[in-house]
């Protein structure tokens, strides 16, 4: 299963776009992101990026997370 347009208008909607790297709001720390959630081992205090590099990195995040859904699903999904 792969997300749809809409459902990657949906995380964008609910998840806000920071082109600086923030502190985790929970820790106020660790781990620190970018981009709409983006965490890693390069995001750390000062780091920046486009726009388009944040878009990367969101649609890498989410291939990670299907291939790991389709990987454990036993039945048929569909976008609905």
């Amino acid at each position: 299963m792969k997300i749809s347009d809409n459902g990657l208008s949906v995380i964008k909607h609910f998840e806000s776009l920071s082109l600086k790297a923030y502190p985790d709001p929970a820790t106020g720390g660790a781990p620190w992101k970018i981009g709409w959630g983006h965490t890693g081992y390069e995001v750390k205090p000062g780091l920046a990026w486009t726009e388009n590099q944040c878009v990367n990195a969101l649609l890498a995040d989410l291939e990670r997370f299907e291939k790991g859904v389709s990987a454990v699903v036993q039945t048929e999904l569909t976008q609905g």
